[in-house]
């Protein structure tokens, strides 16, 4: 009797590894399609549209604790382990975090582009969203930042030169932040490694617990 249940637990707990191992493999997966999605060719693609220019109310910047300029290892230290994280083969100075989020209650993944150990560049992406979700999430940027509700053909800058860009497509909305701290361009390049970027002074907070 006890070799049969000997028997029915190493059965039960390779079932269970086996589910596991897949489940695991298939959200690797999801995340590699987003960080695959939301390359610095992306950010630049939307970055070059001759859009018109919005100034906003307050500085743009990840939150009150972490702004452009924070190193890689600081973020992690605040915010704990990534769900994926990706080193780029095309320019060994970006790495990409991705972590899962909330906004006023509605669910968000977020890709953040670090350069050179330090934060250049990161979104939230909404899939899925509701009519009152969507609602809520642009009524809330629009307190913040400034944008319109009505149209999303413009760039909206702050008084540091950090750029927000909104993109909306039919079943997904992102908010596109970049550092105006930084020479972007070196991140835009593949196989191009530059001196360490000089960030201003009020651009640069560390991440504490």
């Amino acid at each position: 009797m006890n070799i049969l249940n000997a028997k029915k637990g190493k059965s039960t707990s390779f079932i269970k590894t086996y589910f596991t191992r897949k489940k695991n493999r298939a959200a690797r997966r999801v995340h590699e399609n987003f960080v695959e999605k939301y390359t610095p060719d992306y950010f630049k693609s939307l970055l070059d549209q001759n859009n018109s220019v919005l100034i906003s109310p307050s500085e743009i910047k990840y939150n009150s604790f972490v702004d452009f300029g924070t190193p890689i290892q600081s973020f992690k230290n605040f915010y704990g382990k990534p769900e994926y994280s990706y080193n780029s083969p095309d320019n060994s100075d970006i790495n990409t975090l991705v972590y899962k989020t909330k906004i006023k209650g509605v669910r968000a993944k977020c890709s953040l582009i670090f350069y050179k150990r330090k934060l250049v560049l990161f979104n939230y992406v909404f899939t899925n969203l509701s009519r009152s979700e969507y609602t809520k999430v642009m009524q809330y940027s629009s307190r913040k930042f400034g944008n319109r509700t009505d149209s999303l053909d413009y760039k909206i800058v702050d008084k540091n030169n950090n750029h927000l860009i909104i993109k909306s497509l039919k079943d997904e909305i992102a908010f596109n932040f970049y550092s105006g701290g930084v020479q972007q361009k070196f991140v835009f390049e593949k196989n191009k490694h530059e001196p360490d970027f000089v960030l201003t002074p009020n651009l640069h907070i560390e991440a504490s617990s």
